[in-house]
């Protein structure tokens, strides 16, 4: 052995007492370890030993005076820190390198392996397989990996070979899932299966989905879904945000876009809501059913409506066609077709039963077989046709009726009044073929007019004139019976009597009876509406209503112009009055014929006529003696025409007044009367008659 060192030592219990100089090594002889002294501090610094069975409290190993690792009295490691757990590594600057290396520079992995007495994890790089970065279980990375990261930066689970940025694989082939969970919340689960992937929730908590911060879809714990909508109220319920119109798009790249809607028993595509191009399309059965066009046309049956309602049928029978049904599912309505061609029938159905039918443009209603444009058939005393106001303050109608007794009665009226028109058809027991018009003011119609079977209208009798040419008869109970032409105030009333359909006067006003409501006057004209005789409103008369200023008080005026136009004819040769003249007091005149004269009887001369007598003495010759003859031109006259012989009646009047007379107007004028001055002419000549008498009697 070659030469010793050695050193003063002494226990552990010396050592922690003991300071030593400066710079001294000495033997602890308890731990077998030296110990360094600093000449100030008691017990010093034990150094390693390679056996952990002394008993100093920490060691320390480092260079330049810096401990690199440091071991407590607890085992606890140290590199670069007092350790405060069992291997502690702490690097205190500003580098950006690695804090510690594990490396295998062969060919094998670089591993790191964690576990307790049952359990370990290993942790490191699989060199075997593209120095993808591990987590496993066991001793090795490639016993049963945990958790795989590629050069890539993806990241697998239970999958060695991500290839997105997490790549998750069930345990032993099963399902992949991923659960996030808060300790008083929600948990969010993810899981892929063999047939679907989940997304959801395990607890009693809503879903949502969200874009730019904001919910886009909610799905709640009764599983409803909300799109624009947190709160849903069906299975899926689609809210637009305010301002959007459109809530949802379904789209094809087909010429077909369709959504499906079946429940537990209906087939595959067999009932769907579908687009083609700009229009909408039905379907059930597996067929298109109805097909509305972007013009608003929709069809059934067809997919080329050309109307805004077309209804094609498959089959030629009442199978097809509208139906409106009521709350029992009994048809209330019905428009159907059956037939083909000419002899197709469009049919109204009501309850069962056709109610209108409509046959090669013919329309029947109670009646399958038409042969009019319109038919109505119906029961005996039943309205085959009922207008009526509803209402219910006054019930206003009009109703067609059919009776087997009376034919057709057309009714109408309101609040219990009202009137008919009965048309009795020709097979009827009485009065065949006779239009009624009837009115009444209770419950029972009474008559007013009826057209017989010859066409004369009878109003208030049901009797026709015994000639049978009077095409109109009125007649009434009361005393008076009128028929009375209205019109306005400055409008006209006319009777027309004609043999033409022409428009010209002549056709058209063969005679007329006519009162002129502006000028209050009846005229009675002819042949071509020319006026021969005017009745005017205060009762005068005259021939083509020749009124002037200087008759227009007449009661009866007649205008002959250049011919004699007025005569009077008899039918018997012997004497008749012709013409009579009355007031008040009875007759006063007349004009008489006999088989060759006319007698003009100017006044009553009968005794029976006349009382209180008395003889007339006055001498009346004399007042012929002064009358004063006068040639003259009346005052129409022109200048140089024929002077007329005459008398002036202001000359005259003082002694005849009886021959000339005028009326009591004011503006009256006087006339000359022939039979006034008769009775003057037979009292001169009686007294002549005494003078020449006394003449030849001297």
């Amino acid at each position: 052995m070659p030469d010793q060192l050695q050193l003063r030592g002494g226990t552990t219990t010396e050592h922690n007492s003991f300071t030593g100089a400066l710079r001294e090594v000495t033997v602890d002889t308890t731990k077998k370890t030296l110990v360094v002294h600093d000449g100030a501090s008691a017990g010093g610094t034990a150094l390693m030993k390679e056996s952990g069975g002394n008993s100093a409290s920490s060691v320390g190993i480092g260079t330049g005076g810096t401990n690199a690792i440091n071991i407590d009295s607890s085992q606890k490691v140290g590199i670069g820190v007092t350790p405060d757990k069992l291997f502690h590594v702490e690097r205190n600057d500003d580098s950006t390198t690695a804090i510690a290396k594990f490396k295998n520079a062969g060919t094998g992995d670089a591993t790191l392996q964690i576990g307790n007495a049952s359990t370990n994890f290993v942790i490191g790089m699989d060199n075997s397989d593209s120095d993808k970065f591990k987590l496993g279980f066991g001793d090795a990375l490639q016993s049963i990996v945990g958790a795989t990261i590629d050069s890539d930066g993806h990241v697998g689970i239970n999958d060695t070979s991500p290839s997105v940025t997490l790549d998750i694989t069930g345990e032993g082939g099963g399902n992949g899932e991923i659960n996030v969970k808060r300790t008083s919340g929600a948990s969010c689960f993810i899981q892929a299966q063999s047939q679907f992937a989940v997304f959801g929730s395990n607890t009693n908590h809503k879903v949502q989905l969200k874009s730019n911060n904001t919910t886009a879809l909610t799905i709640d714990t009764s599983q409803k879904v909300g799109i624009g909508t947190a709160s849903p109220s069906y299975r899926l319920s689609v809210e637009a945000a305010s301002g959007t119109d459109v809530t949802s798009e379904f789209k094809s790249t087909d010429a077909n876009a369709w959504i499906q809607i079946k429940d537990n028993t209906t087939t595959d595509t067999a009932v769907m809501v579908g687009a083609n191009g700009d229009n909408l399309l039905l379907r059930a059965g597996s067929n298109t059913r109805m097909y509305l066009k972007s013009d608003g046309n929709v069809g059934i049956g067809t997919t080329s409506p050309t109307t805004r309602l077309t209804i094609v049928q498959s089959a030629d029978n009442n199978t097809g066609g509208l139906s409106i049904f009521d709350s029992t599912e009994n048809s209330s309505f019905r428009i159907y077709r059956t037939g083909a061609g000419q002899d197709s029938i469009v049919s109204f159905q009501d309850r069962g039963t056709d109610v209108i039918n409509i046959k090669n443009q013919l329309v029947g209603i109670g009646t399958t077989s038409p042969s009019k444009k319109l038919s109505v058939v119906g029961s005996n005393e039943e309205d085959l046709v009922f207008l009526s106001t509803g209402n219910a303050g006054g019930n206003t109608f009009a109703g067609v009726r059919g009776d087997n007794e009376a034919g057709i009665r057309i009714r109408g009226g309101g609040s219990g009044r009202g009137g008919e028109i009965e048309l009795a058809g020709g097979g009827r027991n009485t009065e065949p073929a006779v239009i009624k018009f009837s009115t009444t003011t209770g419950t029972s119609f009474t008559e007013r007019m009826r057209i017989d079977t010859s066409g004369r209208v009878l109003i208030g009798t049901t009797t026709g004139d015994p000639f049978g040419n009077r095409q109109l008869t009125v007649s009434s109970s009361a005393s008076t019976t009128s028929i009375e032409i209205r019109s306005t105030t400055t409008g006209d009333g006319r009777i027309i009597f004609t043999d033409s359909t022409s428009s010209s006067d002549d056709g058209s006003y063969k005679g007329q009876i006519m009162y002129d409501q502006t000028n209050d006057f009846m005229s009675f004209n002819t042949n071509g509406n020319n006026e021969r005789l005017r009745i005017d409103s205060s009762g005068g008369i005259s021939k083509d209503g020749s009124f002037s200023t200087s008759n227009t008080s007449d009661d009866f005026f007649f205008n002959t112009g250049t011919a004699a136009r007025f005569r009077f004819h008899s039918g018997i040769t012997g004497s008749r009055n012709i013409i009579g003249f009355s007031n008040p007091n009875g007759d006063i005149g007349s004009i008489e014929t006999n088989g060759s004269s006319t007698a003009f009887n100017t006044s009553g001369s009968d005794r029976a006529l006349k009382k209180n007598f008395e003889s007339w003495n006055e001498n009346v010759l004399n007042l012929f003696k002064d009358i004063n003859p006068q040639k003259f031109n009346f005052i129409h006259q022109d200048d140089g025409e024929e002077k007329t012989k005459g008398f002036v009646a202001q000359d005259m009047v003082g002694s005849f007044p009886e021959a000339y007379t005028k009326a009591e107007e004011e503006d009256a004028k006087y006339f000359f009367n022939p039979s006034g001055m008769v009775v003057y002419l037979m009292k001169a000549i009686q007294e002549l008659q005494a003078k020449v008498e006394a003449l030849e009697a001297a």
